[in-house]
């Protein structure tokens, strides 16, 4: 069989290639690393004048991700508490890079810099790009001077992370749809877009989420109750660039469109419970207590 080459690979290097891409727009030095332990490369500066390296570099990760960023919505980011200590406990400058490289559209900030002027944004690890002042393209020339440290300086990062295998007793996944319908929120909240299914009288959909201004779903919300919250039509996103990301925020949202899937198929079996996690099965009504 021929080696699969999946999606979400191919968005990984369409972020490294726009981030060298910016780099060398601004005449600097790109560096990839070949074991991405937290860290996929370094941007050496150069001083163009003299068209010599300077010996400053910065630490860069990229987080590439194929669904668009939602006009008028922030753009965030989650970061896992492993890579999060990996970059603050050290003194090597370390940015993370935010893009959609289909749209050419990037965003970064300083990782130290950011977590020492948003300590309320370290408990959640979440980070909220300004899509102004943070562009990742030629105007970002100014800030990344202000960032960079001489390689003299004896720069290091925290030890790396260690990651252990998990062996755990959740349910298999044994099929999954082919894509994912993605269509713009008519609501800010999902508080909000859960009040409006309800009202409609029938039981609501659950294979739905919210995320960035957009609703995303495995059924095609122009055929369920979910068009009911969309205020324009769905796009289609294939659906290993979420069964295969390592966002947190992907992981999150994806797993609460299996959970809710489950219920469906299950109705009216399952009963939900307060607690999100928790399903109640009912016995057959003919079946022995």
């Amino acid at each position: 069989m021929a080696k699969k080459a999946p999606k979400t690979k191919q968005i990984e290097r369409q972020g490294i290639a726009l981030i060298a891409g910016v780099a060398a727009d601004l005449a600097h030095l790109w560096n990839e690393t070949q074991n991405d332990v937290g860290i996929d490369g370094w941007i050496e500066l150069v001083e163009k004048t003299a068209e010599a390296a300077t010996g400053r570099i910065i630490l860069v990760q990229s987080k590439a991700t194929g669904i668009p960023f939602a006009p008028g919505a922030p753009v965030t980011f989650t970061c896992s508490e492993e890579d999060l200590r990996y970059w603050l406990n050290g003194n090597a400058p370390v940015i993370l890079v935010r893009s959609h490289p289909s749209s050419n559209e990037a965003y970064f900030v300083s990782i130290k810099d950011y977590f020492r002027e948003h300590p309320e944004h370290r408990e959640a690890r979440r980070i909220v790009f300004d899509r102004e002042q943070d562009r990742f393209d030629t105007s970002a020339e100014a800030r990344l001077w202000r960032i960079a440290r001489p390689r003299s300086s004896g720069l290091h990062l925290g030890p790396p992370p260690v990651r252990e295998p998990l062996t755990s007793n959740l349910l298999k996944v044994e099929r999954m749809p082919d894509v994912i319908y993605v269509a713009p929120a008519a609501v800010i909240t999902p508080r909000r877009a859960r009040a409006m299914l309800r009202d409609q009288g029938a039981p609501p959909p659950k294979a739905w989420t919210m995320w960035s201004g957009s609703v995303f779903s495995f059924h095609d919300p122009a055929s369920t109750l979910v068009g009911r919250i969309c205020s324009g039509p769905a796009e289609q996103l294939d659906i290993s660039e979420w069964a295969e990301s390592d966002e947190p925020d992907v992981q999150r949202h994806f797993v609460h469109l299996l959970n809710g899937a489950l219920e469906e198929q299950l109705r009216p079996a399952a009963r939900p419970r307060k607690n999100p996690d928790v399903l109640i099965l009912s016995a057959p009504v003919n079946s022995p207590a």
